[in-house]
């Protein structure tokens, strides 16, 4: 099973850690890289993780940060995801981590329909939205 998301680069991030080997050898470095996207519409932001080995043609982190500059839209494909759950001073938590295996940019003509669909979406709320205001004051007499 596959999840694909579809959002703009909001940061990237070097999660790499050490992990200790046999004694008296140097600690060997775990690449690992935190993508944040942005869904337009959406108040949370999706996080993505990279393993440099899990993902094919994985692009250079300076690719990476041109588009977190740019805020460059791009297409995730992910196969798993990982929910941390937690309180903190009593407010509950939760933070749910894509594992990718591909990312890349979102071709011009993908972007411009779903920058079209939502302008869509959005026509179609206010329109509603008058209508209801439109109703209201129909019903309501005149003062």
């Amino acid at each position: 099973m596959y999840f694909t998301i579809r959002g703009r680069v909001d940061s990237i991030e070097d999660t790499s850690y050490p992990r200790k080997t046999k004694e008296g050898e140097p600690p060997e470095v775990i690449a690992r890289y935190s993508l944040t996207l942005s869904i337009p519409g959406m108040p949370e932001l999706v996080r993505c993780d990279l393993d440099p080995q899990r993902v094919d043609n994985m692009p250079a982190i300076k690719v990476f940060d041109q588009w977190e500059m740019d805020e460059t839209w791009v297409v995730v494909t992910a196969d798993a995801f990982r929910l941390a759950k937690g309180t903190t001073d009593g407010r509950a938590w939760a933070l749910a981590s894509f594992s990718v295996v591909k990312v890349e940019e979102l071709p011009a003509q993908e972007r411009q329909a779903l920058v079209d669909a939502r302008r869509k979406v959005k026509a179609a709320r206010k329109q509603k939205a008058a209508d209801k205001r439109t109703a209201k004051q129909v019903k309501q007499p005149a003062a």
